[in-house]
């Protein structure tokens, strides 16, 4: 059905400079915008619908403690003995207590109705930065609406403002930035922020209003909460932010934007919007910010020299991926690193970095490439704890394990297992010990080596912390009775 209707309206789109002289696309244009007067009657019916809503019940709700961070305590670097790379590895399976495989990502969220362009001859525009980006959005001061107190009531009634203003260009302007710039929810999110600051005044009511509107337009579920004489966006999402304080209500979990604390008194308007949907922060693709590149960082493996590599990245990514919360679906901590190491390089800096490696690996077996790389994480970055530098917690993309100065054993795998799949097109999974975070890959050539066997296919261990380690050794002292398996495809 959903085929049969693209096709009609491509065909409808072909056709349209026949109208004038065709009286049968003449009706069919009418019936067509027909169908357009429906979208906007079924939307203002909603928004009003919504605005009455915004005029009822607001209770009180009590907070849910905050999802912890894991804080197991991580091994120290091992360096294997030398003699290790010339003795026979042997082959020990690894029987696992549980395996993630990753779930089937969500298409992002929709308007409840198309929004197609309203051209004008002229329109105001206001300009902002995005994370080193330049953007720009057609918006008016006619589309504000003021809030003097932030009452239910002065909430309602400036609701209803926003809702008599045209906001379609400002929607279809917000959208069209979202698929330019391959924003996934968060960054969504976080850009309509930056939106409603310059088109009000950043951290007042009206901000908070516009953005929200904007979101809950968009197709996001969220809510409107008040306390402390302020107004707050609450926006929903499956996953659990680590350190942030949500609310569940009615079995959606809710995190007030910019605001990881308990809020005293917390009032909130459980009215729901047709078709909304909850944020997701899975990261498909990268997203695209213009390229600001650090300085240049050469890594190279202590054991194979010709492995050196000098890398740039974006520094607007990486400002950006310092925003982002880190989390767990469903409360399972796998998947947490799974979003990680499911996160592709940006062009600017796969290209570059891909094609060396690629260059320095052609004509090796899987063995000897992987060999190779494997050294190169062991022993081309400095290690050092998070609680060390950060004081707490924090896995990295695979980014930012080029660009920062330390990492750890999570940070070593998840850019071993993204470069892994990017260069030589093979499968790995994350293996996960009590404190400690190794790869296993799957080799098409035999292998030997302590390995998992899933789904028929058999993953050799190469832990990136086990310094000098062989493939398919694992570090001593990791219990192998514990370990959990993250698949990532």
């Amino acid at each position: 059905m959903r085929k049969k209707c693209l096709l009609l309206f491509i065909w409808i789109g072909s056709c349209a400079a026949l109208a004038q002289t065709n009286p049968f696309l003449n009706d069919f244009n009418k019936f067509k915008n027909g169908i357009q007067s429906d979208y906007r009657k079924f939307l203002d019916e909603a928004n009003r619908n919504y605005a009455k809503l915004l005029r009822g019940e607001w209770k009180e709700q009590s907070s849910e403690q905050p999802l912890q961070r894991p804080k197991d305590k991580e091994p120290v670097p091992v360096i294997a003995d030398d003699e290790l790379s010339t003795k026979p590895v042997k082959s020990n399976p690894i029987v696992i207590e549980e395996a993630f495989s990753m779930p089937v990502i969500k298409e992002q969220p929709k308007p409840i109705i198309p929004i197609e362009e309203q051209k004008h001859d002229s329109e105001p525009t206001v300009t902002f930065q995005f994370f080193g980006t330049p953007m720009k959005v057609r918006f008016s001061s006619s589309q504000t609406a003021t809030l003097a107190t932030c009452s239910k009531e002065s909430v309602a009634n400036a609701w209803e403002q926003l809702t008599k203003c045209d906001y379609n260009n400002t929607l279809f302007d917000c959208l069209q930035l979202r698929e330019k710039h391959r924003m996934n929810d968060w960054a969504y999110l976080l850009m309509l922020d930056s939106l409603s600051a310059a088109c009000t005044k950043k951290g007042s009511h009206e901000a908070t209003l516009t953005m929200s509107y904007l979101y809950q337009q968009s197709g996001y579920k969220m809510r409107l909460g008040i306390a402390e004489r302020r107004l707050y966006l609450l926006f929903a999402s499956n996953q659990l932010l680590y350190d942030w304080i949500y609310y569940n209500i009615g079995g959606t979990n809710y995190f007030v934007y910019g605001k990881k604390k308990d809020i005293r008194n917390l009032q909130m308007c459980d009215a729901a919007f047709p078709q909304e949907q909850e944020l997701s922060l899975w990261m498909p693709q990268p997203l695209k910010l213009d390229y600001q590149p650090t300085q240049m960082r050469r890594l190279v493996s202590e054991k194979y020299p010709e492995m050196a590599l000098e890398i740039q990245v974006n520094k607007n990514m990486v400002d950006f991926l310092s925003k982002y919360p880190s989390s767990a679906a469903d409360g399972n901590e796998m998947t947490r690193w799974a979003i990680l190491a499911k996160t592709p390089f940006e062009q600017e800096v796969s290209k570059p970095l891909l094609s060396a490696i690629k260059y320095i690996v052609n004509g090796l077996s899987e063995q000897e490439a992987v060999r190779k790389l494997l050294n190169w994480t062991q022993t081309a970055f400095v290690y050092k704890l998070d609680n060390e530098v950060w004081g707490y917690d924090r896995a990295f993309f695979p980014v930012e394990t080029l660009f920062y100065p330390y990492c750890d054993c999570e940070d070593r795998s998840i850019l071993l297992s993204r470069i892994i799949a990017d260069v030589l097109g093979m499968e790995s999974i994350l293996v996960l010990y009590p404190g400690h975070l190794a790869v296993a890959v799957n080799f098409h050539e035999h292998t030997d080596g302590d390995y998992i066997e899933f789904e028929g296919k058999r993953f050799v261990v190469c832990d990136p912390t086990y310094i000098g380690a062989p493939i398919g050794m694992t570090m001593p002292g990791m219990d192998n009775e514990k370990a959990k398996a993250i698949i990532i495809k």
